[in-house]
């Protein structure tokens, strides 16, 4: 089947008038009686919190070991429900003296700094006047109502501040980051710099981030420093690490190809590992330039011999393995070799990664695609903050319209299994680390597939299936929402590509020859070794991402993602009914499909959209298709045509406020050929749903406990031939946009303007009349305004209208 460019829709001359977003709300029906509560238990669970609290206070105080200016206390409260910043915070600040610093469990656990001391003693009096009162001791006294609304709450102790197993040569400390001017904290941090620089001690701070690090210190400098220095918030480390390659490696042999359009124009990928060795046939393809390294050793070599087998995946792809690595192959991307680690583990300093990722992008401004397979080494606990790192990472993205593509790390932990077993996935350990919970780049995992011919032979229950060493999302939303007010939409990794997997040895399981992926070496005695891990699928996604570049340059970094995303199909993969909610957390919108993702053929059209759209805005596309659908006799009437639509979005993220860290609503739906009006009139009214179980891939409307929004939305529908004729062979597509409520105060007006988004929609037949098939493509583009943005013979063509 010959490829065919995908197209552009030109959203210009396709689409309805603009419309002002509306939702219509159900009110709850007040003559309904409610229960008497019963607040025995929780009095009883918070006149312990207020004993320990007043513990760990005196504790704190004691440990105390250094003259500092001045001290802060903070509150960690966590509530029997969602903490609506809108409606609440400036009330508990007002009443309590209570500063929220950190937002995290989706504004269900809430970080507040006691910034007036003495309003604070109303909090502590409220909460002895609640326990006495509920606990029946003192029926004369009177609480705040606020008090019922807190499930418990601690002081934040140099214990909690020590987030850390092992000290290392390079400490993260972050610290406090007031909303507001504080006095306080800008005297503890002055007193903080003062006592590093009469030690001697090297530090940097990131002030986008507040993140301070320290170098070359001790325990007991960083002990002190917890004890005493109110400003500090968490110190970690920030230890990270490469997978080691296989012991069982393939026999000796020469490397056997060599690259023949290495003096072609192609797109720059930027590898962010452990260096490419230039003694490979990967030579000609790597630009000539040393500047790009964070470690004492060149960025042409790597030690760790793990930078120069994920480059190969990200220049070469899968078409290496069809052709045995042998003869002449051809490259889809040159290679910047950007050297951030030397050995199979180090600590990595986030401020100097993202100087690299800056430079780089300066000096090449063509570049968009980066590759980083190396996590830090430390799984992520359930419904944990972003990071720092992810949130540079994002930042940097949506900045420089760059996608980073980033493996979710592996757990080496899985090689103490006897077999595949979904429920090991139901474990903490197995949660992704960072910064694999990044939201504006593409995070990926590994399916057990090793690219090799012949019988699968890995442990996996399929070759597509994810492997049980990829690691999971971390985030469990169904731990503080309800069922009915779950974002489907929130999770990780994003797609799944081949990256070997663990085969069965003499009653154990481990990494051998023949389910492992063959990778090439820096070790030109070795040549290639095999092993298994995310750190190659990650690059063979990179390099699909290179191939879409090269094929439509003009495209943002985000339609790059929804087409991989959109090529991608879980069709394969089939989870027992007990683990489905395992599926999307493991492998995401699933196994990566490149062919689907870079080129459309005759059966199958993919339409690319490039938009922009203003809070509280909704735009109308009509998506034409040809009559022949609609009037000709097909041997079936249902599930004629399949649909497939990926939405992306990138987006300047909130550090510190887990629910709003993606502040940007951007929802999508496929309609009956309406006009916005009627869309978005009620349901019940006007039927708007082309489907009764299709409405907004995302739901904006909740006042109270409002969800986490995300930036990847995907939907698959087959298509009814009775549907067409019904709507006259239009449907429309509507797009909405919204501000999260949760932001703080003046933060707002930073969201207000038109915020960009790309949808990536794919119509494939679905029938078996050969007579008939094969006219898709050409039928499509005849009834839609479409651009072409393909390069055609080294040219782009990105406005030649059809």
């Amino acid at each position: 089947m010959a490829n065919k460019p995908h197209l552009k829709l030109n959203t210009k001359k396709q689409a309805d008038k603009t419309e002002v977003l509306k939702f219509y709300y159900g009110f709850e029906d007040k003559n309904v009686a409610k229960a008497e509560p019963n607040y025995i238990p929780m009095a009883t669970a918070l006149r312990s919190c207020l004993y320990n609290f007043n513990l760990d206070r005196k504790r704190r105080f004691d440990e105390r070991s250094i003259e500092v200016p001045e001290h802060i206390d903070y509150i960690r409260i966590l509530f029997q429900s969602q903490f609506v910043i809108s409606e609440y915070y400036e009330a508990w600040f007002k009443e309590f003296g209570l500063l929220g610093i950190n937002f995290s469990k989706f504004n269900h656990e809430i970080l507040f700094a006691i910034s007036d001391r003495d309003l604070f003693k109303s909090f502590i009096t409220n909460i002895e006047n609640f326990t006495k009162k509920e606990l029946n001791e003192n029926k004369t006294v009177e609480y705040s109502g606020k008090i019922t609304y807190i499930k418990e709450f601690k002081l934040l102790s140099t214990s909690d501040i020590k987030r850390y197993e092992q000290h290392a040569s390079l400490m993260n400390f972050l610290l406090a980051d007031f909303p507001v001017d504080e006095k306080a904290a800008k005297t503890i941090y002055s007193a903080l710099i003062n006592y590093l620089e009469e030690r001697g001690i090297r530090f940097r701070l990131i002030n986008e981030t507040n993140q301070l690090e320290i170098y070359d210190s001790n325990e007991d400098i960083t002990t002190e420093i917890a004890k005493n220095f109110d400003i500090v918030l968490s110190i970690t480390s920030s230890l990270a690490t490469v997978i080691k390659p296989s012991n069982y490696n393939l026999p000796e042999r020469t490397y056997g190809f060599e690259i023949e359009n290495f003096d072609e124009e192609l797109p720059i990928v930027g590898v962010l590992d452990t260096g490419i060795s230039n003694q490979t046939p990967l030579s000609p393809i790597i630009v000539n330039d040393n500047t790009f390294n964070i470690t004492s050793t060149s960025s042409y070599i790597d030690n760790a011999n793990h930078g120069t087998g994920v480059a190969a995946l990200v220049a070469l792809g899968r078409n290496a393995y069809r052709n045995g690595y042998k003869g002449k192959l051809k490259a889809n991307a040159k290679l910047l070799s950007i050297k951030i680690l030397d050995n199979d583990s180090g600590f990595l300093s986030q401020h100097d990664v993202l100087n690299l990722l800056r430079k780089a992008k300066v000096e090449y401004p063509t570049i968009k695609i980066f590759v980083l397979t190396i996590c830090y080494d430390a799984n992520k606990i359930y419904n944990e903050d972003y990071s720092t790192y992810s949130y540079e990472l994002d930042k940097f993205s949506y900045e420089n319209d760059c996608l980073i593509i980033i493996s979710t790390g592996n757990n080496e932990n899985a090689i103490n299994n006897s077999h595949y077993d979904l429920n090991y996935f139901s474990s903490e350990v197995t949660n992704l680390c960072s910064p694999a919970e990044c939201m504006n780049n593409l995070v990926v995992g590994a399916a057990a597939h090793s690219l090799r011919d012949g019988v699968f032979e890995g442990i996996s229950t399929s070759k597509e299936y994810p492997t049980i060493f990829t690691r999971k999302s971390h985030i469990d939303l169904h731990a503080l929402f309800s069922s009915k007010k779950i974002n489907k939409f929130y999770f990780k990794p994003d797609v799944i590509e081949c990256g070997g997997d663990y085969e069965q040895r003499n009653g154990f399981i481990g990494t051998g020859s023949k389910a492992t992926m063959e990778i090439l070496s820096a070790k030109a005695n070795e040549s290639f070794f095999t092993h298994a891990g995310t750190s190659y699928s990650a690059p063979l996604v990179a390099n699909i991402a290179a191939q879409i570049q090269k094929q439509y340059p003009s495209i943002s970094s985000q339609s790059i993602k929804a087409l991989i995303i959109n090529g991608a199909s879980l069709n394969l993969i089939r989870f027992p009914q007990q683990f489905s909610r395992l599926l999307s957390k493991t492998a995401g919108h699933g196994f990566v499909e490149p062919d689907r993702s870079i080129f459309s053929s005759e059966k199958s059209i993919t339409l690319l959209i490039e938009d922009e759209i203003a809070p509280e805005q909704v735009k109308i596309f009509p998506l034409n298709f040809p009559e022949y659908l609609s009037k000709e006799k097909f041997r079936k009437e249902r599930g004629i045509l399949q649909l497939s639509m990926t939405l992306c979005f990138n987006f300047l993220p909130v550090l510190n406020n887990q629910l709003a860290y993606c502040p940007i609503h951007i929802a999508f739906g496929v309609f009956k050929n309406q006009t916005g009006q009627e869309i978005l009139s009620i349901e019940d009214k006007k039927k708007s749903k082309l489907k009764s179980n299709l409405g907004w891939s995302q739901n904006a409307r909740y006042k109270q406990k409002p969800i986490p929004f995300s930036n990847t939305h995907k939907i698959s529908i087959p298509i009814n031939m009775s549907e067409l004729l019904n709507e006259n062979n239009t449907f429309k597509l509507a797009v909405n946009c919204r501000v999260s409520s949760q932001l703080l105060s003046g933060m707002e007006a930073k969201y207000n303007r038109p915020h960009p988004f790309s949808i990536a929609l794919t119509i494939e037949e679905n029938f078996k009349d050969e007579a008939l098939a094969g006219r898709l493509y050409a039928e499509m583009k005849n009834v839609n305004f479409v651009e072409n943005i393909a390069v055609i013979e080294g040219e782009a063509t990105a406005e030649g209208e059809m």
